[in-house]
């Protein structure tokens, strides 16, 4: 695999696990205070779902290391904060796929591989569909052979096709018949689809074999 799309994957993995664990800790929190914002808890004292989230709410402020009041905006903030973040890791996904994209072409090239319509097999490792579907993209962008991109993470795989192959070979076909054995369903366009199952290993060997039947199929080249 090309190294700098492995670099830069490992950079996107790591912010990644991050910001999910700082997340995944203070999203019940931040359900709780948006309540107190819309002045949810102005109700029984005895109630105790009130006093669970009263006491959910104060457990807040050890986390957040603010007063209880400021809660609220403070929560605000790491909600934009990892909104931020989710653009930024967008634009990272597209970056590596690009990274991707260059790297089967060179090895295309240093294959001497002519066929102006080449049509790839790519596995990132440890991608989820978010990364597989920048992969494929890439076929559509450079409107150049097809991409068929699986996503071991969660079992996904992503189909794009563009250049010369979009009269005859249709991604939705290609997605299909790559999840046709294993109960998958995918959706999406003849240009671009998505879709996955619960094998992510499986998933990977149905592709190679619709991989090689279309390079059979349409004389295309590989790396």
């Amino acid at each position: 695999m090309p190294w700098r799309a492995a670099a830069e994957l490992l950079v996107l993995l790591g912010t990644n696990l991050y910001w999910y664990l700082r997340h995944r800790a203070t999203r019940r929190a931040l359900t709780t205070s948006r309540d107190w914002d819309a002045g949810a808890f102005e109700t029984d004292a005895d109630d105790s779902a009130d006093t669970a989230r009263r006491a959910l709410l104060n457990s807040t402020t050890d986390v957040a290391n603010v007063p209880l009041e400021e809660v609220p905006e403070q929560f605000g903030r790491l909600q934009d904060r990892v909104a931020e973040q989710e653009k930024l890791n967008a634009e990272l996904r597209a970056t590596a796929a690009r990274a991707w994209w260059r790297g089967l072409e060179a090895g295309r090239k240093r294959a001497e591989d002519g066929h102006d319509s080449p049509i790839y097999l790519a596995d990132p490792p440890e991608a989820d569909h978010e990364i597989a579907r920048q992969v494929a993209i890439q076929a559509v962008e450079h409107d150049r052979g097809v991409v068929v991109a699986v996503g071991r993470e969660d079992g996904s795989v992503s189909v794009g096709v563009g250049g010369n192959l979009s009269d005859t070979v249709s991604a939705i076909e290609v997605a299909r018949e790559v999840l046709a054995p294993l109960d998958g369903s995918a959706g999406g366009s003849d240009e671009l689809a998505n879709g996955g199952g619960s094998d992510p290993e499986a998933i990977l060997a149905s592709a190679r074999e619709v991989v090689d039947r279309l390079r059979v199929e349409h004389g295309a080249g590989q790396v």
